[in-house]
C-alpha cells in the first residue's frame, strides 16, 4: 500500500475535511426538512399570502425561523461562523465561493483524478458517493416537502427580507418563467455534478490498479473514457465497450448506484415539473 506524499496528505486532508463538514451540513439540513419542513412550509405559506398585498413583515419572518430553528443565512452554520474568523479579505471568498457544495465536490473530484495513495483514494471515493447521494436526497426532500418554498425560493426570501430593506407587495412572488428557469438551473447543476463525481470515482478506481474496469485507459485519456462511461451509465444505455472487471465487485456496486441515481434524477425532474405546473407563480 502506497504511503501518501506530503502534498497529497496536506491537500487531501484539507479538501476531505471541508467536503466532509459540508456533507454534515447537508445531512442536517435534510433532517430538518424531513422533521420540520411540512409545518414550516405551511406557516410560511400563510405568511407569504400577506406579502401579496402588504409590505413583508420581517419580524414575523425571523420569528418563524427561530421557532423552527431554521438557519436563515449561510453564515449561521457553525463552519461558516468559524470561517468568519479569518481575515476580512478572505472571508467573502471562503464563505460565498469556496465553502459551497459544488466547489468542494469539484475540488474532491480533481483530487481523486490526481492522487496516488490508495488510502486517500478510498476515503475520497466514499465521501464522493455520500455527497452525491446526500445532495440528491436533499433536493428531492426539499421539492416533495417544501414544494415551491424550497431552496431556490428560500434564497430569494433571504436576500430580500434578511437585510430589513423596504420590499414592495408582491415582490417575492416569482413568475412561472423564473420558477422554471431556476428549476432547470438546479436540475442541470445536479446532473453535471453527478457526472463529474462518478467520473472521478471511476478514474480513482482505475488508478488503484485492481482491474476495476475494462476499456478505461490508465493515462490522461482515461478521464475522457471514464466520463463517457459515466454518461452512458447515467443514461442507462450501456454499449458494452466499457464495463467493470469480472472480479471488481466494488466497481459493479458503484456502477449500479449511478444507474439508481439516474432513475432518481428522473423522479426529481418529473416531480419538480409537476409542482411547477400545479403551483405556478405570477404570470
Amino acid at each position: 500500500m502506497q504511503i501518501p506524499s506530503s502534498w497529497e496528505l496536506i491537500v487531501g486532508s484539507l479538501i476531505t475535511l471541508g467536503f466532509g463538514l459540508k456533507l454534515v451540513e447537508v445531512a442536517l439540513s435534510t433532517r430538518w426538512v424531513i422533521r420540520h419542513g411540512e409545518v414550516f412550509a405551511s406557516e410560511l405559506s400563510e405568511l407569504k399570502r400577506t406579502w401579496r398585498t402588504s409590505i413583508p413583515d420581517t419580524a414575523a419572518f425571523h420569528a418563524l425561523c427561530r421557532l423552527h430553528r431554521r438557519p436563515v443565512q449561510l453564515e449561521e452554520w457553525p463552519v461558516a461562523r468559524f470561517l468568519r474568523l479569518a481575515p476580512a479579505v478572505f472571508q467573502r471568498p471562503l464563505v460565498d465561493y469556496v465553502y459551497r457544495f459544488p466547489t468542494l465536490l469539484l475540488l474532491e473530484a480533481t483530487f481523486l483524478c490526481l492522487a496516488e495513495s490508495e488510502i486517500l483514494l478510498a476515503i475520497g471515493i466514499a465521501l464522493m458517493l455520500a455527497g452525491l447521494w446526500l445532495e440528491a436526497v436533499h433536493i428531492l426532500a426539499n421539492r416533495l416537502i417544501l414544494g415551491q418554498l424550497d431552496h431556490a425560493y428560500w434564497r430569494t426570501v433571504v436576500v430580500r427580507v434578511w437585510p430589513y430593506t423596504m420590499i414592495q407587495p408582491g415582490e417575492l412572488f416569482p413568475s412561472r418563467r423564473r420558477v422554471v428557469r431556476k428549476f432547470v438551473e438546479l436540475f442541470g447543476w445536479l446532473l453535471i455534478l453527478t457526472l463529474i463525481g462518478y467520473t472521478s470515482i471511476y478514474v480513482a478506481l482505475v488508478r488503484t490498479g485492481i482491474g476495476a474496469f475494462e476499456g478505461i485507459r490508465r493515462n490522461v485519456y482515461g478521464i475522457a473514457d471514464a466520463f463517457y462511461f459515466s454518461v452512458i451509465t447515467l443514461a442507462t444505455v450501456g454499449y458494452g465497450d466499457v464495463y467493470p472487471g469480472p472480479e471488481a465487485t466494488i466497481a459493479r456496486l458503484i456502477v449500479a448506484s449511478e444507474v439508481i441515481v439516474g432513475f432518481a434524477l428522473i423522479v426529481i425532474l418529473l416531480t419538480s415539473f409537476t409542482m411547477t405546473i400545479d403551483e405556478p407563480g405570477d404570470s
